[in-house]
């Protein structure tokens, strides 16, 4: 420390989160060294020492640091800074809103964003929505989940796509059926054909951007991410190492990058880096998304009985022995799988580790949004983890109940029965597919009503959680699903001070009033990288 003493820093006249899920009046008193006393504020001011500083936030709540367990930051951070159509209601609506981002934004070659068909009563946007007010730039639109784009006329022809193009592996060129041209739709390895054409970002470019978003994150109470680093290149490894090495405090960042890529990580293990960025596992992708028909089936779609979904896996074996190895080096490993097929190939790789004793580390289903009774009671081990996006229920409820029927709707996420039978879940946003915010997740866990209103007493009401649960999904257990488990998660002496300060108790309001509650201070580290008072 340099010779120089630690400040300690006391919040009094708050709440507590308590371990046991309860909350307490008192205070808590931290520094860089980690939480030094908490409790009755008496008690804390005596131990803390008079040379403290205090803050007095009355009614607010403190909780550990939320931790996000699922984000893509460098896609969120440049998401930012481009066209969002997620809640247009209708093709005119669509349409004009390209065509304004165009003309606002002469300067930049392509048109870049995101769109959704939640609100768009069932139609699905093609090139002839956006050929004429694009303007002749070529334009890449990615479909709020990830796993379909649409893409214009002018994209198409830069990528060399024509009637007779074959859809590559892993992947499907939607097509009209009457002559054969594509439609503007492409799904999952489909998407890369134009993608890649797409002209690079300068790396100051997404150094700024990076930085931004990591104080977005602040803004929301996050004190650390897992950051699925997927479709991104390798070399932007560096500009977190840059933003992150800038700056000594603030968000902790866990990153896993792509199974393909594990020798590579492995090497990378021995570099040095800011302590604030942690390599920490491999994700492999099993399947593709409900909203995108691409997630993988045991049995067919109820609205499309010819079709079970794309597995992604282009050899099974390669991809079983990749995991393997991973586990057996000790690398936190992270399978997205959201049809019950998907879950159970997971699951299959997954008791083969923990059976030949390959490893200790965690070993993480992302998403697990569509199981069967049997992968739900298969998920109750110690090292198995359920990384579960509770916002995207607001959207998925009515696509569920169309595309799975009633029977396999009413186990999507079934976090309840998760929990009820001693399994981990971990709670995540899937930024920049779903908003970053961890009050919107905590929300739907425990009401579960849906976007559209559709279900106004709970999308099967049954799976709904305690505001305390939710807190711990995505606070204490996260602490565990990582590579190097840290001692952070609880309100304790001698844990880390990574803490959410929130403006008001959310554990004694109306559930469906927490989103409404901001974070009031953020917390890394003992330092104070957020004050909203």
């Amino acid at each position: 420390m340099g010779g120089h003493l630690e400040e300690i820093v006391i919040l009094e006249d708050v709440f507590l989160f308590m371990p046991d899920g309860s909350t307490q009046r008192g205070g808590i008193a931290f520094s860089p060294s980690g939480i030094v006393a908490l409790g009755d504020k008496s008690a804390v001011r005596e131990k803390a020492g008079k040379n403290s500083r205090v803050i007095s936030l009355p009614g607010a709540l403190v909780i550990p640091g939320f931790a996000d367990a699922h984000t893509h930051f460098l896609a969120g951070a440049l998401q930012l800074t481009r066209i969002n159509l997620r809640s247009v209601k209708n093709r005119d609506e669509f349409t004009r809103k390209v065509q304004a981002w165009v003309q606002e934004n002469p300067s930049l070659p392509w048109v870049l964003g995101q769109w959704s068909d939640v609100f768009l009563g069932g139609e699905v946007p093609g090139r002839n929505w956006v050929d004429e007010a694009s303007q002749g730039k070529p334009l890449f639109l990615a479909r709020f989940d990830m796993h379909s784009a649409m893409v214009n006329s002018r994209a198409l022809e830069i990528a060399g796509i024509g009637r007779k193009t074959p859809d590559p592996p892993g992947g499907r060129i939607v097509r009209d059926p009457r002559t054969g041209e594509a439609t503007g739709l492409l799904l999952e390895k489909a998407m890369e054909l134009v993608a890649d054409k797409i002209p690079p970002l300068t790396d100051s470019q997404k150094a700024q951007w990076l930085g931004n978003a990591f104080r977005y994150a602040h803004r929301l109470g996050l004190t650390a991410v897992h950051d699925v680093f997927f479709h991104s290149k390798w070399e932007d490894l560096n500009i977190y190492r840059q933003v992150l090495g800038e700056e000594k405090t603030g968000l902790r960042v866990y990153l896993r990058v792509s199974l393909r890529d594990l020798d590579r990580f492995l090497s990378a293990l021995k570099e040095p880096n800011p302590d604030r960025f942690i390599l920490d596992g491999v994700k492999g992708f099993i399947d593709g998304t409900l909203g995108s028909t691409t997630a993988w089936l045991e049995e067919p779609y109820a609205h499309n009985p010819g079709e079970k979904g794309i597995p992604c896996i282009d050899d099974p074996e390669e991809f079983r022995e990749g995991v393997r190895r991973a586990a057996s080096a000790g690398v936190t490993v992270s399978l997205h799988a959201i049809g019950d097929a998907a879950i159970g190939f997971a699951q299959d790789i997954y008791r083969e580790c923990i059976q030949r004793g390959l490893g200790n580390v965690p070993l993480r289903i992302e998403h697990f949004q569509h199981p069967g009774e049997k992968h739900i009671a298969a998920m109750n081990h110690p090292r198995l983890f359920a990384s579960v996006q509770p916002a995207h229920l607001l959207d998925d409820a009515s696509v569920a109940e169309e595309r799975l029927g009633p029977r396999r709707a009413a186990l999507s996420y079934p976090i309840k029965s998760l929990l009820d039978r001693g399994c981990r879940v971990i709670f995540g946003s899937d930024w920049d597919v779903a908003d970053l915010n961890p009050l919107i997740g905590l929300e739907a866990a425990v009401t579960r009503v849906d976007r559209a209103g559709r279900f106004p007493g709970g999308w099967h009401p049954e799976q709904r959680i305690s505001v305390s649960q939710g807190i711990e999904c995505y606070t204490s257990t996260p602490s565990l699903a990582i590579r190097i488990p840290r001692r952070a998660g609880k309100l304790m002496e001698g844990m880390e001070a990574d803490l959410t300060i929130l403006d008001r108790d959310i554990t004694s309001i109306p559930p469906d009033q927490i989103v409404s509650a901001k974070a009031l201070m953020t917390i890394v580290g003992g330092h104070i990288v957020f004050d909203g008072r």
